[in-house]
């Protein structure tokens, strides 16, 4: 125990370390001011100010005032409340300060979580693995797209791998907390939670840690600004109708041809209902290939949220072949659904915003993970299992 906690005073000393280093440098501020940073920072300085967030005039002006061109973008903030609620920390520092630590905690939070699933996933090959694992998630557009420009991804994916590790850790009311988090961004967990429900035996203790957390933020929430669901609903009412390509089922498709997304969306619903109920899954893959496709069924997605994917590639290389030509194919296969088409594909989409093929990158995981589960036994902890793994 005392060793533990010297390596978590050892980890806070380095961030705050790195966190000073980086605001005498002046970035991410310089980047952040303009990007997706900036939005959470002044709604958290408008809710401590009194203000509504979601007015547009305010919201614009708060842009205006900060020196920042991110108010080009239009409209008001774009998150639900409780997203502003927990961005009040930063919102109590000056920008050149929040700026790096909210990078920092990104990094550090996302990272720690991402460690603790390799410990209880790759067993006796977690050195072998765990560098794989790091190397396939950093090296993701999404993720240095996250990074650069200061939105939630990184959070997102601390908060998907530490809710699967504290239940595979016996510890569901702690996971529910967490997942509890996810209020700021519900959208991208449409299918995961309820999977995660039906799947675990601690389900009832799962959903009061969630509702503890969740409806915490929500009471805190309205308590400050009664009237911010009818703004926020708005604003999401806004970025639905745009005509912009997104990287969920429905994006190659055009307008009149959406049938098209929901189809597949049924189809890949009922893959993965009928690989549940054959292949009895353990309950970390389905966790991941229900996080994979609550990505494609996001009503509006953009693939800088891909950082989450993190979890699924996790699953994939615990579940690949320990070695021979069937763990190559799965390395290649990974390597080319997690780098090297994301980037192929966001070198020709990156300035235009529209992202019509991204969703080939959680559809490629989902299929990893359905094939790898179906074709092979995996190994101890990670496939089929009645306890939680420890």
């Amino acid at each position: 125990m005392r060793s533990r906690r010297v390596v978590v005073a050892g980890w806070l000393v380095a961030c705050a370390v790195a966190v000073g280093a980086l605001a005498l440098l002046g970035w991410p501020a310089r980047a952040y001011r303009d990007f997706d940073f900036f939005p959470f920072w002044a709604a958290g300085r408008l809710i401590l100010d009194g203000a509504d967030p979601y007015d547009a005039d305010t919201f614009r002006a708060a842009f205006i005032s900060g020196g920042s061109l991110g108010h080009a973008f239009g409209g008001p903030f774009a998150y639900p409340l409780p997203a502003a609620i927990l961005s009040i920390p930063y919102a109590l520092l000056p920008f050149a300060l929040a700026a790096p630590l909210w990078l920092v905690s990104q990094v550090a939070l996302s990272a720690a979580g991402l460690w603790a699933l390799a410990r209880r996933l790759f067993g006796p090959e977690l050195r072998r693995d765990a560098p794989l694992l790091f190397t396939l998630t950093a090296a993701m557009p999404a993720t240095l797209q996250t990074y650069a420009i200061g939105n939630v991804g990184g959070f997102l994916l601390a908060v998907v791998a530490g809710a699967l590790v504290l239940v595979l850790d016996g510890r569901p009311t702690r996971a529910g907390a967490v997942l509890g988090l996810g209020v700021v961004k519900p959208h991208v967990f449409l299918l995961s939670v309820p999977v995660l429900l039906a799947r675990s035996r601690h389900r009832v203790r799962i959903a009061l840690g969630g509702a503890a957390t969740a409806v915490g933020l929500l009471l805190a929430s309205f308590a400050v600004r009664p009237g911010w669901l009818g703004g926020w609903l708005a604003a999401l009412g806004a970025i639905q109708s745009k005509s912009v390509a997104q990287a969920n089922v429905w994006g190659p498709f055009p307008e009149d041809a959406r049938w098209i997304g929901w189809l597949l969306l049924v189809v890949l619903a009922a893959i993965v209902a009928l690989w549940w109920w054959r292949a009895s899954p353990s309950l970390a893959q389905l966790y991941a290939a229900a996080a994979a496709l609550s990505l494609l069924a996001a009503p509006y997605l953009w693939t800088h949220y891909f950082t989450l994917l993190g979890v699924p590639i996790a699953v994939v290389l615990a579940a690949a072949p320990r070695r021979g030509i069937g763990r190559t194919a799965v390395l290649v296969a990974l390597a080319l659904a997690t780098v090297l088409v994301p980037w192929l594909l966001y070198v020709q989409t990156y300035r235009t915003g529209e992202e019509p093929y991204g969703g080939i990158v959680p559809l490629a995981l989902l299929l990893l993970i359905v094939t790898l589960t179906r074709t092979r036994a995996v190994a101890p902890g990670v496939g089929p299992a009645t306890a939680p793994a420890r």
